[in-house]
C-alpha cells in the first residue's frame, strides 16, 4: 500500500492498496484499489467501497504485489499511480509489466491492463518486472514526475521520464535509464530519494538484500543522483552511494524508501530496511532494523548511518524467535 498523492484534485490526499492475489474472474489475477481521502479523511471500507478497482484480467499476473503513487507525469494537476505485475504475460513468459492510471477530476477510472494509460513490460522473459515500482521524482527537473520499476531476476532498475504527454509505451531495454546489478536480487526494492545531495534534482534509491561485499548476503542499497539527463545509465559498480550492512545474512536493502528530510539540514534522507539484521547476534534472532541514513546538501555526498555507525537512531523489529 502506498500514498497516492491527490488524484483528484481536491486537496485531499488519496490512498492505494494492492492485493496480488485477488480473483474476480481469473484466479490470482491481482487488483489495486484506490481510496479517495476528504475531510474526515479516508472512510472505512473494503473492495467494493473503492473509488477506483483496477484488475490484470489475467491468471496468475499478481498484480498489486507492488503500487505506488507515480506523482504527476504529465504536468496536468492530478496525481497519478503506478501499479506492478510481476508475473504478467505480454508477449514473453512472467516478463512481468507495470501500468500507469492518470489521475483527473473524478480520480482514476476503474480499469485493466488495456484502459492503462501507459504499459510497461520487462522484454525479458523471466524478469519479474515490476517486483517493486515507484514514484522517483523529478530526475531531469523538466517539471514531470518520473518512475522507477524494479526487475529482480536479471538484477536491473529502469527509469521512465514523464512528459506532456505522460510517460510512453516502454520496455526494460527500452527505458529511459537502465541500472543493472547483479545476481543478488538487484531491484528487489526501488523508490525515490528525493535529494539527498541538494543540487536540484530527484534521486533513486535501489535495494539488493542479497549483495554480498565483505559479508555473504549482507544486503546492499544503492544510490543514483539525477541531473539535467535524468540518472544516468549505470550499474551495481559505479552508484554515486553504496549502502551495506556489514553483517552476513542481514539482507539489507530488503525494503528502501524516501525518508524525507528528518534533521532539517535540506538533504533528503532515505530509510533502508534491513529484514534479519540483529543488533546483538546471536541473541536477537533476526529481529530486523531499519536504518536512516542522512542526505547532505552538497553534491555528491550521503550522510552516515544513523544506526551501527552513528549510533543515534535505530529501530528495531521484534524478535521472530
Amino acid at each position: 500500500m502506498a500514498g497516492a498523492g491527490d488524484v483528484n484534485h481536491d486537496g485531499y490526499d488519496d490512498v492505494i492498496v494492492g492485493a496480488g492475489d485477488y480473483q474476480n474472474g481469473q484466479a490470482g489475477e491481482g487488483a489495486a484499489f484506490v481510496f479517495l481521502g476528504s475531510a474526515s479523511g479516508v472512510a472505512d471500507g473494503n473492495p467494493s467501497t473503492a473509488a477506483t478497482v483496477i484488475q490484470s484480467d489475467q491468471a496468475g499476473a499478481g498484480l498489486g504485489r507492488s503500487v505506488a503513487g507515480a506523482g504527476d507525469v504529465n504536468g496536468d494537476g492530478y496525481d497519478d499511480v503506478i501499479v506492478g505485475a510481476a508475473a504478467y504475460d505480454a508477449t514473453l513468459t512472467n516478463e512481468g509489466a507495470a501500468f500507469i492510471f492518470l489521475g483527473g477530476p473524478s480520480g482514476i477510472q476503474s480499469g485493466n491492463p488495456s484502459s492503462a494509460a501507459t504499459r510497461l513490460y520487462g522484454g525479458v522473459a523471466g524478469a519479474a518486472f515490476g517486483t517493486s515500482v515507484a514514484g522517483a521524482g523529478d530526475v531531469n527537473g523538466d517539471g514531470y514526475a518520473d518512475v522507477i520499476v524494479g526487475a529482480p531476476t536479471p538484477g536491473a532498475a529502469y527509469v521512465f521520464h514523464g512528459g506532456p504527454t505522460g510517460i510512453a509505451d516502454a520496455t526494460g531495454p527500452t527505458a529511459t535509464t537502465q541500472i543493472t546489478g547483479g545476481s543478488d536480487s538487484f531491484g528487489t526494492s526501488v523508490a525515490g530519494a528525493g535529494d539527498v545531495n541538494g543540487d536540484g534534482f530527484a534521486d533513486v534509491i535501489v535495494g539488493a538484500p542479497n549483495f554480498s561485499a565483505t559479508q555473504n548476503a549482507e544486503g546492499g542499497a544503492f544510490v543514483y543522483f539525477g541531473s539535467a539527463l535524468g540518472v544516468p545509465n549505470s550499474s551495481e559498480a559505479s552508484a554515486d552511494v553504496r549502502l551495506v550492512s556489514g553483517q552476513a545474512s542481514a539482507l539489507l536493502g530488503q525494503s528502501v524508501a524516501s525518508a524525507g528530510d528528518v534533521n532539517k539540514d535540506g538533504g533528503a534522507d532515505v530509510i533502508v530496511g534491513a529484514y534479519l539484521y540483529e543488533t546483538n547476534p546471536p541473541t536477537d534472532n533476526d529481529e530486523g532494523v531499519a536504518f536512516v541514513y542522512y542526505g547532505v546538501p552538497e553534491p555528491g555526498a550521503l550522510g552516515a548511518p544513523l544506526a551501527a555507525i552513528a549510533a543515534l537512531l535505530w529501530l528495531r523489529g521484534r524478535d521472530r524467535s
